[in-house]
């Protein structure tokens, strides 16, 4: 099974949709997209993130060890080349890929949107970046359109695919992220297009979204990290508890406790591994 840790690890369950909040490591969507092409030798993975400079700054500042030794690993390269990389960088041009994204079938709308054939795999990753305001204020609903945007072009592609596409979505920012239910209206003679800050009440945007999602995943600091800017990184005591919606098979919530420690001596002095704990 797939798993967002290097191996050796405990690895996820099975799951059609996933989402993945808190202070996560920011190589866990890599050893996601990694691991579920190890596990299938046909896999193909769709890999969507709001910036490739910020996403590439995230992995460069944790360091992840595991990464930078095996990262040039024959089967490491054999299965990053089964994954499609996207940068949208606003809510619009998300929308756009989303919709534009099909299999091949004789019509080809664009080289990065046309597909040889569908994915296995399709993450997501920090939707609420994408949901800084420019001209106006995002809502509650803003984020919710773009988890069914993504919903809908995997459950299409999932029709030309002979196994279902599963869906996984990292987002640090979904745990403190809070929005309007509805946009303030501009008063008479106003520009519509001014940004005006909501005086209304603000929603808790997690809540909402765990909705949709077969699979919830919540990864905290604890213990001594609790206060530590290192659990703000994905680093120090972590825990991540797995939940399964209600109308799934009641199987219980899945802990997972680990320590990110950074290595003090050797040719990887300063790269991040992980202990189980």
């Amino acid at each position: 099974m797939a798993t967002i840790f290097p191996p050796p690890s405990p690895e996820l369950p099975q799951f059609h949709t996933l989402l993945v909040r808190g202070p996560y490591h920011p190589s866990a969507p890599i050893h996601l997209v990694l691991s579920h092409n190890w596990r299938d030798p046909k896999g193909k993975a769709i890999f969507i993130s709001p910036s490739r400079a910020a996403f590439l700054a995230s992995l460069a500042k944790f360091d992840d060890e595991w990464l930078k030794v095996h990262g040039g690993d024959g089967l490491t390269c054999s299965a990053s080349a089964r994954i499609e990389n996207l940068y949208p960088p606003t809510p619009a041009h998300l929308v756009m890929i989303l919709s534009m994204l099909h299999v091949y079938e004789g019509t080809l709308h664009d080289p990065k949107t046309t597909l040889p054939e569908a994915p296995t795999l399709f993450v997501l990753h920090e939707l609420s970046a994408l949901l800084k305001p420019t001209t106006l204020e995002p809502t509650l609903s803003s984020y919710l359109s773009l988890i069914m945007h993504a919903l809908t072009a995997v459950n299409s592609l999932s029709a030309k695919a002979t196994a279902s596409v599963a869906l996984a979505v990292f987002d640090s920012g979904l745990q403190d992220l809070k929005l309007p239910i509805i946009r303030p209206v501009s008063p008479s003679g106003g520009d519509p297009n001014e940004a005006r800050p909501s005086t209304g009440r603000r929603e808790p945007v997690a809540f909402f979204v765990e909705q949709y999602f077969e699979w919830t995943a919540r990864v905290e600091a604890f213990g001594e990290t609790e206060a530590h800017s290192e659990g703000q990184a994905g680093g120090g005591r972590m825990r991540m508890v797995m939940h399964r919606t209600p109308d799934g098979d009641n199987i219980g919530d899945i802990a997972m406790e680990w320590m990110v420690a950074t290595r003090v001596a050797g040719p990887h002095a300063g790269a991040r591994y992980f202990a189980w704990t």
